[in-house]
C-alpha cells in the first residue's frame, strides 16, 4: 500500500471532509482515506496495483474538489489565491452594495436589475458549486443555506420587478453577500493563522536531502526517494531528513521536535539521528537505518495530524447527529416563517414576510457547530507535537480528563534507569572471567536499562563461547549456547526456567534488588542500584491533587518496589511480578476504574494493552511505542499530569464553543422568526459565529503553552 498526501481545493465547512471520504472510499484499492478539512489536507493509503492518483484526482473532482500532490509552497500558494479571490468578490460586492443602497431610488431598476445579477453571478457562485457539492454527498451545508437565501431574495426582487409599482431589493441582496463574504474571509483568515503551526511540523516531510553518491558527488533529492543503506550529507543549518546513524564527523542536534529538550545534544560516530530534528553545529555523513515509511517521527506525525479532526471524541458524534437534521430544521422553519408573516402576524405584507424568511435561513450557522470540536482538538494535539508528545488518538486524550487511577512501571518509569551494578557474586568464582564474557555478550543487543548496566559493568569483552540464538522473555532473556543455556532475570523467571529453587546462600542483604544469572551449574546474581526521577515525587502529588489514586506494579523484587512507593507515598504497589500478573491485576480495576498504564519495557506491554490509555516514554523500547496511545518524547513524568490537565482544558474549552453555537443559533432564529433580524445582520452574524468559536478555540494555544512551560 502507498501512503500520499494530497492539498485539497473547495471545502468550505466540516461536511466538506466526509463527502470527499465517502467519494473517495469509493474506489477499488482503497485501504483509508483521511481528509483534514482545517488543513485542507488528504492522505489516501492505495494499492498501487489496482489504482492511482490519477483515479482519485478524477473522483474527488467528479465530487466538486481538486486536489493535487501536497507541496508546502504550492499549498501556501493556492491559500493565498483563495483569499485574493475571495478579496475581489468582496470588493466587486461591496462596490454593487454602495451603488444599489446609495442610489437606489434613482436608479433606473434596469440597473439594478444588472448590478444585482452581477452579484448573483460572479459574487455567489461559489456559495452554488458548494451547495451542489453538499447535495451531491447528500449532506446540507452552510453554502446551501447561504444559496438558497440569496437566490429566494434575487428572485423576490425579480417577482416584484415584472409587478412593478415597488421597489425590488436588490440592495438588501447586495449588502447580505457583501457581508457573507467579508465573514468569510476574516474566518479563513484566522483558520489559517490557526492551522500554521502544524503545517509547520508537516513540512519537515517535504524538503531534500543531500545524497552522497557513489562517486563522492553531493545530489540533492527528495525525501520520498531516500532509501535504507543510502548515505546522506548533513550539515550546520540542515533538517536531518530520515532516522540514520552518524558513520563520519560530528553534529550539535536540537532534537525538540521530537523529545521536547530544547538543548542541543552531541553526536558522534555511531550515534542515532532522529529525522525531523535540526543540526545546529557540525557536518556528519550518515546511513539510512530506516524506509521513509518507518520513520518514528514522521508517523507520529501523521497518526497525530490525523486525530486533529476529533473524530473520535464523544462530542462529535453529538454535533454530527445534529447536523444531519439540522439544515432540514432551518429549512422548514423559513417556511413556517414566510406563511406566519404573510398570513397570519401581518396579513397580505409579502416583503416582511420574505425578509424574515430570509433571515431564518441566513441567521443560522452549522459551520460554527461543525467547528466547535476540531478547532479545540487541533491546538490540544498541535501544541502537544510541538513539544514532543505525540497522541495517536484524539479519544483518548478526551478520556485523560475522566481517569480514576494511574499505574506506573518502577524501572525507567519512576526511576532514572541510569542502574549500575554494586556487586557481583557467583557460586564458582573460577569461572567468574567466562561468566563476565557471556554476560556482556548475551546482553549487548538489549536496550533494557538493566542490560545497559550489565554491559557498562562487565566492559567490552571478546567473545570465548559463540552465542547460538538469544530469546528475550517476560521477567528475563535465554541464551543459547552450544554447551547450554543462559538464563538472566529476576527470581522467578530463572527458578521458573531452571525448575529449582536458586542458591540460599547469598551474601548480599535481602533488601537489595538483584538480578540473577544460571548457566549449567554456575549460579550467580549482581546487586543493582537506581535512582527515582527528580520529577516524580511532584508528579505524583499532582495527580492525587487531581482526584486520580496511583498504583506502581513492577517486575523488580518486592523490597526494591516498596522502598520505592514509600519514597514517592503510593499507597498501592507490587513488586516480583511477571508481565500476566500485571495484565490480571489491571483487568481487575479495569472493571471499576478508568486507568492508564505507564510503562517503558517489553514486560509492560501485557499490562499496557489491558489498559484504557497506555502512555510510553521517550526512552521506552520500539516494541512499546509502537503499541502505545500516547508517547511523551521526554522522560519528564509532570509530562503526565500536565497532559491530564491539558484534557480537561480542551473538553471546557469545547463545550463553551457548543454552547455558544447552540445559543447563538437558538437566540438567532427565534429573533429572525420574530423579524427582529434583518437579512444583512443576519447574513453578517452568521459567519461572525464562526470567527467567535475559532477565536475561542484558540485560547487553547495560550493555554496549552502555558501548561508546557510549567512542565
Amino acid at each position: 500500500m502507498k501512503n500520499e498526501t494530497f492539498s485539497v481545493s473547495g471545502m468550505v465547512c466540516y461536511s466538506c471532509a466526509s463527502i470527499l471520504e465517502k467519494a473517495v472510499r469509493e474506489i477499488p484499492g482503497i485501504g483509508s482515506v483521511h481528509v483534514n478539512y482545517l488543513m485542507d489536507t488528504m492522505t489516501v493509503s492505495y494499492d498501487e496495483q489496482t489504482t492511482d492518483s490519477d483515479a482519485i484526482s478524477r473522483k474527488a473532482l467528479h465530487a466538486g474538489y481538486r486536489i493535487s500532490t501536497y507541496s508546502s509552497g504550492q499549498d501556501r500558494a493556492d491559500r493565498l489565491k483563495r483569499k485574493r479571490c475571495l478579496r475581489n468578490r468582496i470588493f466587486l460586492a461591496f462596490v454593487c452594495s454602495v451603488v444599489l443602497n446609495a442610489f437606489g431610488e434613482t436608479l433606473n431598476v434596469w440597473v439594478q436589475l444588472a448590478l444585482g445579477t452581477v452579484i448573483q453571478i460572479i459574487a455567489v457562485r461559489e456559495f452554488y458549486r458548494e451547495a451542489g457539492q453538499g447535495v451531491f454527498g447528500g449532506k446540507g451545508n452552510m453554502s446551501l443555506l447561504i444559496a438558497v437565501g440569496i437566490t429566494c431574495g434575487y428572485l423576490y426582487s425579480l417577482w416584484v420587478l415584472c409587478r412593478g409599482g415597488i421597489q425590488p431589493c436588490f440592495d438588501n441582496m447586495a449588502a447580505i453577500v457583501t457581508m457573507v463574504l467579508i465573514g468569510r474571509f476574516l474566518e479563513l483568515g484566522v483558520r489559517m493563522e490557526s492551522v500554521s503551526g502544524i503545517r509547520h511540523l508537516l513540512d519537515f516531510k517535504k524538503q531534500e536531502a543531500n545524497l552522497i553518491t557513489e562517486e563522492g558527488e553531493i545530489r540533492r533529492i527528495p525525501l520520498e526517494k531516500i532509501q535504507k543503506g543510502m548515505y546522506l550529507l548533513v550539515r550546520s543549518g540542515e533538517r536531518i531528513p530520515v532516522d540514520g546513524r552518524i558513520t563520519e564527523g560530528n553534529l550539535d542536534v536540537d532534537e525538540s521536535v521530537m523529545t521536547g529538550e530544547y538543548l542541543p545534544v552531541a553526536k558522534h560516530p555511531g550515534d542515532v539521528l532522529v529525522g525531523g530534528s535540526y543540526a545546529v553545529r557540525g557536518k556528519a555523513r550518515c546511513i539510512v537505518d530506516r524506509e521513509l515509511c518507518e520513520n518514528v517521527f514522521y508517523g507520529l506525525l501523521e497518526e497525530a495530524s490525523a486525530a486533529m479532526l476529533g473524530k473520535k471524541l464523544s462530542y462529535i458524534r453529538y454535533v454530527d447527529k445534529l447536523m444531519e437534521y439540522f439544515v432540514p430544521l432551518v429549512f422548514g422553519a423559513s417556511v413556517v416563517t414566510l406563511f406566519l408573516w404573510y398570513g397570519l402576524w401581518q396579513p397580505g405584507d409579502f416583503e416582511k414576510a420574505i425578509g424574515s424568511s430570509l433571515s431564518v435561513l441566513l441567521v443560522a450557522c452549522p459551520c460554527a457547530m461543525s467547528l466547535a470540536v476540531p478547532m479545540s482538538v487541533l491546538h490540544a494535539i498541535g501544541g502537544a507535537a510541538k513539544h514532543g508528545v505525540f497522541i495517536r488518538e484524539e479519544g483518548k486524550l478526551e478520556q485523560l480528563g475522566k481517569i480514576h487511577r494511574v499505574v506506573f512501571d518502577k524501572t525507567g518509569t519512576l526511576t532514572t534507569g541510569r542502574i549500575r551494578v554494586l556487586g557481583f557474586w557467583i557460586n564458582q568464582p573460577e569461572e567468574t572471567e567466562r561468566m563476565v564474557s557471556l554476560l556482556y555478550h548475551a546482553e549487548k543487543a538489549f536496550q533494557h536499562p538493566v542490560a545497559k548496566a550489565i554491559c557498562a559493568y562487565t566492559g567490552e569483552k571478546e567473545e570465548k563461547e559463540h552465542i547460538l540464538c538469544i530469546n528475550e522473555n517476560a521477567g528475563g532473556i535465554a541464551a543459547h549456547t552450544s554447551d547450554g543455556v543462559l538464563y538472566v532475570g529476576n527470581r522467578k523467571y530463572v527458578e521458573a526456567e531452571i525448575g529449582r529453587n536458586l542458591e540460599p546462600k547469598i551474601p548480599f542483604e535481602k533488601n537489595d534488588s538483584k538480578i540473577f544469572f544460571v548457566f549449567n551449574d554456575i549460579e550467580g546474581c549482581m546487586v543493582l542500584e537506581d535512582t527515582v526521577r527528580e520529577d516524580a515525587f511532584s508528579t505524583i502529588q499532582a495527580l492525587k491533587n487531581m482526584g486520580i489514586k496511583v498504583a506502581v506494579l513492577s517486575g523488580d523484587e518486592e523490597k526494591a518496589s516498596c522502598v520505592v512507593a514509600e519514597q514517592l507515598k503510593i499507597p498501592v504497589w507490587a513488586g516480583g511480578l511477571q508481565p500476566k500478573d500485571k495484565e490480571r491485576i489491571l483487568a481487575e480495576w479495569r472493571e471499576k476504574e478508568t486507568l492508564i498504564m505507564v510503562g517503558d519495557g517489553i514486560n509492560d506491554l501485557p499490562g499496557m494493552l489491558a489498559s484504557d490509555i497506555s502512555i510510553a516514554l521517550g526512552s521506552g523500547c520500539e516494541a512499546v511505542r509502537d503499541c502505545a496511545d500516547i508517547i511523551i518524547g521526554t522522560d519528564r513524568l509532570q509530562t503526565l499530569s500536565a497532559l491530564v490537565l491539558l484534557s480537561k482544558k480542551m473538553t471546557g474549552n469545547i463545550r463553551q464553543n457548543i454552547v455558544w453555537a447552540l445559543l447563538y443559533n437558538v437566540i438567532g432564529l427565534i429573533m429572525a422568526i420574530s423579524g427582529i433580524l434583518s437579512p444583512v445582520t443576519a447574513g453578517f452574524s452568521m459567519s461572525l459565529s464562526s470567527m467567535v468559536v475559532i477565536l475561542n478555540a484558540g485560547r487553547m494555544k495560550k493555554i496549552g503553552n502555558k501548561i508546557w512551560e510549567n512542565t
